[in-house]
Formats: C-alpha cells, sequence, structure tokens
C-alpha cells in the first residue's frame, strides 16, 4: 500500500527541530541566568530610587502598596511597607541620587545582557564594537524605562477594577515585548515578525502571574519563615524561567523569519542607532580615544 500521498497532507514539523536546534545553539540556559542576576542586582537601588523619586514628588506610596500586596503573602508584604515608609520619610538628595545612578548602571548590564542573550537566541553575532553595545544598552534602557513608567500611570490612572486593570495590562505588555524584540537584538526585521515571541512571552508571563498567586495562597500565614523564604525561592525560579522565555521567544520570531524569508539580516553598522552615532561623529570620537 502506498502511504505518498497520504504523507503529504501531514504537516511538516521541521519548524520545531530548528526551533530546539537555536535554543542549544544559543544557550539561552545560561544567558536567562546572567539576565536574573542583574535583575536581582537592580531590585535594591530601584525600589529605593522609585520611593524617594515618590517622596521629591509629593506622591504617595499608593501604588508600590498595591504592587508589593501582589507579589508578596501577607506578614511579608505587612514588613516591607513599614520599611518603605522608613525609606520614604526618610528620603534626601543624596539618597536620590545613589539610588538613581546605581539603577541606571546595574539596569543598563540587565539590558546588555538581555542584548547578547537575544542575539545568541536569533543565531546572530554580537556588534563588533563593544563602546556602541554599552551606549545602545543604555540608550534602551532610558526607553524602556520611560515606556514602563508611562505604563503604569495609563493603568493608574485610567481604571482602578481589577478587570480594567488586567484589560489594558496584558495588550500594553504584549506591546513591550514586541518592542523588546524589535529594538534590542542585532536583527533587521519587521514589525510582524515579532509577533510570535510577543505572543509567547505575555502567555509566559501570564502562566507565571497565575502560578505565582496559586502558590502564595497556599502559604501558611503563621509562619513567617516558611512564608519568606518560600515565597523567595519560587519568585527567584519564576524570574529565571521569564527570563528564558523571553530569550526563547527571540528564537521562536528567528524560526519563522527563517521560514518565511529564508534569512536572517544582521543589522550591524547599518544600524540606524550605529548612523546615528557616525552623523554626530561620536564613533568617529570613541575610535581616537581608543588608539591613544
Amino acid at each position: 500500500m502506498n502511504l505518498d500521498p497520504l504523507l503529504n497532507y501531514i504537516p511538516k514539523l521541521d519548524w520545531i527541530n530548528d526551533m530546539s536546534s537555536r535554543v542549544r545553539k544559543g544557550e539561552i540556559w545560561q544567558h536567562s541566568a546572567f539576565v536574573t542576576y542583574y535583575v536581582l542586582l537592580t531590585a535594591f537601588p530601584l525600589v529605593v530610587g522609585i520611593i524617594n523619586w515618590l517622596q521629591q514628588f509629593e506622591q504617595g506610596l499608593a501604588a508600590p502598596v498595591w504592587f508589593v500586596y501582589r507579589i508578596a503573602p501577607y506578614p511579608l508584604a505587612e514588613q516591607i511597607i513599614q520599611d518603605m515608609v522608613q525609606i520614604y520619610e526618610s528620603s534626601n538628595v543624596g539618597v536620590l541620587l545613589v539610588a538613581t545612578i546605581s539603577t541606571v548602571w546595574t539596569v543598563s548590564w540587565t539590558m546588555a545582557s538581555t542584548l547578547m542573550g537575544l542575539n545568541r537566541a536569533y543565531g546572530v553575532k554580537q556588534r563588533k564594537n563593544i563602546v556602541v553595545l554599552r551606549i545602545l544598552a543604555f540608550l534602551l534602557t532610558f526607553v524602556f524605562a520611560t515606556w514602563i513608567t508611562l505604563i503604569v500611570f495609563v493603568i493608574n490612572g485610567m481604571t482602578t477594577s481589577s478587570l480594567g486593570r488586567w484589560t489594558l495590562f496584558l495588550p500594553l505588555t504584549f506591546v513591550t515585548f514586541g518592542m523588546l524584540y524589535y529594538l534590542v537584538p542585532n536583527v533587521i526585521q519587521r514589525v510582524r515578525n515579532v509577533i510570535p515571541g510577543a505572543l509567547f512571552s505575555t502567555a509566559a508571563l501570564l502562566v507565571a502571574i497565575i502560578g505565582y498567586r496559586l502558590f502564595l495562597n497556599q502559604l501558611p500565614e503563621d509562619s513567617t519563615f516558611f512564608t519568606m523564604t518560600g515565597s523567595f525561592m519560587v519568585l527567584l525560579a519564576l524570574l529565571q524561567k521569564m527570563s528564558l522565555a523571553i530569550l526563547a521567544g527571540g528564537s521562536i520570531n528567528a524560526t519563522f523569519m527563517q521560514m518565511q524569508e529564508g534569512h536572517i539580516g544582521e543589522k550591524n553598522e547599518n544600524s540606524k542607532f550605529v548612523r546615528f552615532l557616525k552623523k554626530i561623529g561620536l564613533t568617529r570620537l570613541l575610535e581616537v580615544k581608543r588608539t591613544q
């Protein structure tokens, strides 16, 4: 019996093998650990900086308190909020400057490690000029910091209900991941090319949030030690898995791009960012300093 005509109707699954191969070659597990490390390194100065900026602008702690109650179990959340109030009341310009500089520095390293991880996930080379890489990481840090701050103000300003927050949060998260895949890696791509990875990362984040909330509901409220250690370990694991999902989203985008367009082009010196640096003469100045 000849089964060839029937087999022709069975969809080919070569893209799965291609995707798994990209994941292995890209070493995204190792890079996700680097991203997680820098995220944890950023957490403390970021929180201190946010609280000090709220105090400088005479804003209350309502938004941070709402957030803490949703990521920490009740006894731990109460202690964190007490510490936040103390930081808020003792805020000064010196602490603000130190926290801001530390946050920008550590977040830029987080962005740089994400950039390098996404390049490996896409299977493209890293940028040759390390100075350009660092400048790009700093610039992307400010871009995404501004964008996320805008998202927070939009969500808090437009609705106070949980349903309304989720309705705004999901599409804005999808757009954020789309921007990440479009702007960060050293890849020439169209907007449609980032949709698969953005959908995957948004779904992964949604699953992580739901799973973490379900876990918090199972923690005993009368055991501070197990509540603190359990929530921290699970949150740490979720951060690593979320970093892994973001990098895996890059591999997904690269797989579908290879299937649809047959190649993955690199920006390198042709990117708008590098052309802008050349136009203002910054790259020439940097090259002169490096040769001296």
